[in-house]
């Protein structure tokens, strides 16, 4: 007979979910107005450069890129999804970022950011979730905890970058993986 987990696997919301999203959401907003206030240390370049750019390409309603992509198609197209819901449509045919309006620029890069940071957010609670599943509610919420507060998290998330979809998508694979098991 194998034992109960401590925390039923079919139910999501537990202990400890809110402590650890608070924190997180507190430390990523601070974080956020700190980096804001260098914007030139955090100007989009090289991949972040590009992943802007498609993400203008797909919310202009065309593709990631015209043949083969060089790079992961994910992020781009969320980005490009979500810019395109929030209203911001960027020249499709931009190869740099100078080419794109200022003001076109700076809100594209801002809705990213909000995105990384909810993306964030999901990817401390399926942390939080993975801890209370393997070895219960405390271990949950410690690894909630040092998620929400791990400073290379809160760093990567303002950059426009693809390491916020492998923060999401690692935890749910080992989740789904322990589910399995």
């Amino acid at each position: 007979m194998t034992p109960r987990p401590r925390f039923p696997p079919g139910r999501f919301l537990g202990p400890g979910l809110g402590l650890v999203l608070a924190v997180a959401l507190v430390l990523r907003l601070v974080a956020q107005h700190q980096m804001s206030a260098a914007p030139d240390s955090f100007a989009p370049i090289i991949d972040a450069e590009a992943y802007l750019l498609q993400s203008l390409r797909v919310s202009a309603g065309k593709d990631v890129a015209e043949g083969v992509y060089f790079q992961a198609p994910l992020y781009p197209l969320l980005a490009g999804a979500a810019l395109a819901l929030s209203g911001v449509h960027g020249p499709a045919d931009a190869e740099r970022a100078a080419d794109v309006p200022p003001d076109v620029l700076e809100r594209a890069a801002a809705r990213m950011r909000w995105l990384n940071l909810a993306l964030g957010l999901l990817g401390v609670a399926l942390i939080w979730r993975l801890g209370c599943v393997v070895s219960g509610p405390r271990a949950g919420l410690a690894a909630g905890l040092l998620a929400a507060a791990y400073a290379p998290f809160v760093f990567y998330e303002h950059h426009l970058l693809k390491v916020s979809l492998s923060l999401v998508f690692l935890p749910w694979a080992v989740l789904a993986a322990a589910r399995a098991v």
